[in-house]
């Protein structure tokens, strides 16, 4: 059954109210049918199914070999400023904006007195 565009009818159409209907029943009884022909899956028998087609053959264990961090300080410090970021120099948009408004306070202040 192919879905078609449900076009609006006046609100005191009977017979339009009965073609929605008609419509409406038909589209349930074809999803009914459809939902009766198709046969119960049980998903515990798939994933089952599913795992003895799919082997994984274990992986390699890697050796890794162990960090002494405290043996090369060099290494320690080159680490440590990568680690760190960098600050700018320049004053933060925020910065810039607060020392604005405590300069236009300072003077509002001096123009009161």
């Amino acid at each position: 059954m192919r879905l078609e565009i449900e076009t609006p009818y006046p609100a005191r159409w009977v017979e339009g109210a009965r073609e929605a209907q008609r419509r409406q029943t038909a589209h349930h009884r074809h999803f009914s049918e459809m939902k009766r022909s198709i046969s119960p899956i049980d998903p515990v028998a798939v994933k089952v199914r599913m795992a003895t087609q799919h082997r994984s053959e274990p992986q390699p264990k890697l050796s890794r070999p162990t960090l002494d961090l405290g043996a090369d300080e060099d290494l320690g410090a080159a680490l440590s400023e990568a680690v760190t970021p960098k600050q700018d120099p320049r004053p933060t948009r925020r910065e810039r904006e607060m020392a604005r408004t405590e300069r236009l306070e300072r003077r509002h202040l001096r123009d009161d007195d």
